[in-house]
């Protein structure tokens, strides 16, 4: 099994569902891939967890420097910021080495571990440490505008179709087709 599974999607497709099976049923704990960029942005931006976290929050506008900007604006433009400075690797590699400190670095002796928010071509980093990337798609989710919300479709190694169209109601039985035509597609590639 890979170390890593690393998720790609358009936001309001699913990937925190998929990140939530992976853990039930194989193990693999979540972390957040964009927690160190969420953290410099509450502190340069003077955010709330709630901004940098949900889905409201990030499609809330706040001031900065005098500016109305979107929160995920804020947080694409500083990570792009930071890939100008120091390559589109920064985030993962950040990533990883805080993930991977408490076990000395060593790959082998950490948990499985998935990460819900790769974006660009970030899936490069994760595949040279033997991780899988998979994206996740569904009907209905629009293109996001921001650059840094687009990922690679070229390091995807298995997809995942939401069955279910957004706006769609939220029931049980629509979350079940989701949950199901998720886990037979992981199951086939993890066992």
């Amino acid at each position: 099994m890979p170390p890593f599974i690393a998720l790609c999607g358009w936001p309001k497709v699913g990937k925190s569902t998929i990140q939530r099976l992976l853990h039930e049923r194989w193990g693999y704990v979540p972390q957040d891939d964009g927690r160190v960029l969420r953290e410099a942005a509450k502190i340069l931006y003077g955010l709330t967890d709630w901004h940098v976290s949900t889905q409201e929050g990030k499609a809330s506008k706040v001031t900065i420097a005098g500016r109305e900007v979107t929160v995920r604006y804020a947080l694409g433009n500083l990570g792009d910021l930071l890939e100008s400075q120091w390559g589109t690797q920064f985030v993962p590699e950040a990533t990883l080495r805080e993930c991977l400190a408490p076990y000395g670095g060593d790959i082998a002796a950490a948990p499985k571990m998935s990460f819900g928010s790769v974006r660009k071509d970030q899936g490069i980093t994760y595949r040279r440490h033997g991780g899988l990337v998979v994206a996740v798609r569904r009907a209905g989710v629009s293109e996001p505008e921001n650059a840094f919300d687009r990922f690679d479709p070229a390091q995807v190694d298995v997809w995942i179709d939401n069955p279910v169209a957004l706006g769609a109601p939220e029931t049980p039985e629509n979350f079940a087709r989701f949950e199901q035509a998720a886990l037979q597609i992981l199951s086939a590639r993890l066992g």
